[in-house]
Parts: C-alpha cells; sequence; structure tokens
C-alpha cells in the first residue's frame, strides 16, 4: 500500500513537470510565431 501510494506521488509529479515543460515550451513557441508575423 505505501509503495502504491509513492509511485501515484512519483507519477502525479511527473505529469506535472510534463505539463510545465509543455506550457513552457508552448508560450516560446508562440512567442517565436509573434515575432515571426511581425
Amino acid at each position: 500500500m505505501n509503495l502504491k501510494i509513492k509511485s501515484v506521488e512519483n507519477t502525479t509529479t511527473f505529469l506535472k513537470k510534463v505539463s510545465f515543460a509543455l506550457i513552457f515550451f508552448g508560450e516560446r513557441k508562440i512567442r517565436r510565431g509573434f515575432s515571426i508575423k511581425k
């Protein structure tokens, strides 16, 4: 049971990191697109 909880915590933190990275790179791509449009 304890291991299961720990694995769930690891997956949630991993998902948070992935979502943060996606948002970060997405923002950079959007900014690059705006700079190209200008």
